[in-house]
């Protein structure tokens, strides 16, 4: 991983970083977008865009990643937050080709520890 902040571009795992969030893979721009459970939102400045979609869970040990152009007739017409984000419509969520999904990753053990354990080993 290496990254470079005074010129705003950033090379992880392999990916040229515009930013945080935009990466570029072979050329292409791409929007990197992760989500919790699968909720993924969108501003206006990504319509029209490609989006890699990621999601894990640490209470199924999983990750799923796939890719999904994010165009009007996708994302849902109403504004989810503040911010003005949209979420993907149900025939969006059709439209995403998973590259990879519910693949296993090792488990995370930290959320599995009871209460007291976890808050002692975060005191840390």
């Amino acid at each position: 991983m290496w990254i470079e902040s005074s010129t705003k571009s950033f090379f992880i795992w392999g990916l040229e970083l515009e930013s945080l969030s935009c990466a570029k893979v072979n050329d292409v721009c791409v929007c990197v977008k992760f989500g919790v459970c699968g909720s993924w939102k969108f501003a206006i400045q990504v319509v029209g865009k490609l989006c890699v979609l990621v999601t894990v869970s640490d209470d199924t040990s999983t990750y799923s990643v796939g890719l999904f152009r994010a165009i009007p007739e996708y994302i849902g017409s109403k504004q989810r937050t503040d911010k003005g984000k949209r979420s993907i419509s149900k025939v969006g969520r059709q439209r995403i080709d998973w590259i990879s999904m519910n693949d296993k990753l090792p488990v995370n053990f930290l959320p599995h520890q009871i209460e007291e354990a976890r808050s002692r080993l975060l005191a840390h």
